[in-house]
């Protein structure tokens, strides 16, 4: 239920989460497993504190919200009334669940085409924070050069499971569209082999660059041309859509930040490097 953050290696929780929640939904899990050892509550908040440190509850944070989450919140924490309190918790137990659902569909198409490479293919796309990747950056900035004008570069990150990685750069010189989305698919594409019959495409819930008429169209194109007979497309609900791809751009952004970046180049050697 976590996003895992692009600029580090931490997985933030909903915000209408906390300890007490968590492990109710483990005693939960627990039980219809039917496990009836389980441990305390306190050493429950003790491991999560030494052992899982990485996973935080933010209580600020600069990535867009769940609007239901948020809500939900709020309002139980306007009331006191134990009943208003547990139904509140009743829906966004039903709210997490279907997010949760909606993350375990992608895994299980990234589990089964790396099973079976031959009949499928699962692709995940998604872009860097931009304000990672201004140019230059540099470890020492003297007082003169920090209010410089830095040009600005886009990483589209692309996760071809089972197969590759890949990143593509850009340097704003065309809008970040539904053009960007079918040109990088398509490059991605091309350098296949052979296709499998079978698309999974993972994106993320942008209308502007993804969820459009065009970029449906254009799969839509795809298997009426016979190039594949099936493409399946999910994206995650608003405010839950921090995946993978988020954790492989979190490692390259750690990289950027202990070298001297100057130039493209020496952002491409960088990314080579990682």
């Amino acid at each position: 239920m976590g996003d895992k953050m692009p600029d580090s290696i931490t997985i933030h929780l909903p915000c209408y989460l906390n300890y007490k929640t968590i492990y109710t939904y483990m005693v939960e899990d627990l039980t219809l497993a039917g496990e009836t050892e389980r441990i305390a509550y306190s050493q429950f908040c003790k491991l999560m504190h030494t052992d899982f440190s990485q996973v935080v509850i933010p209580k600020i944070t600069r990535l867009t919200k769940c609007d239901i989450c948020v809500v939900l919140k709020e309002e139980k924490q306007k009331t006191m009334d134990k009943i208003v309190r547990s139904y509140y918790d009743t829906l966004y137990k039903q709210h997490n669940q279907l997010q949760r659902e909606e993350r375990e569909k992608y895994y299980g198409h990234r589990t089964k085409t790396k099973e079976n490479l031959d009949k499928y293919v699962c692709i995940i796309v998604d872009g860097m924070d931009q304000m990672k990747l201004m140019i230059p950056k540099l470890l020492h900035v003297m007082k003169a050069y920090s209010g410089a004008w830095k040009l600005k570069t886009h990483l589209t990150g692309v996760l071809n499971h089972g197969r590759e990685t890949l990143g593509y750069f850009d340097l704003h010189q065309w809008p970040h569209d539904s053009n960007l989305t079918i040109n990088v698919l398509l490059r991605v594409l091309m350098r296949m082999d052979k296709l499998p019959d079978r698309l999974y495409l993972q994106m993320d819930n942008c209308w502007r660059e993804n969820k459009n008429q065009y970029v449906i169209t254009f799969l839509a194109v795809l298997v009426h041309l016979g190039i594949f007979k099936k493409i399946k497309v999910n994206f995650l609900m608003k405010g839950h859509t921090h995946e993978d791809c988020d954790q492989l751009f979190s490692r390259y952004g750690l990289k950027l930040s202990n070298n001297d970046v100057v130039t493209v180049e020496d952002k491409l050697d960088q990314i080579v490097l990682f």
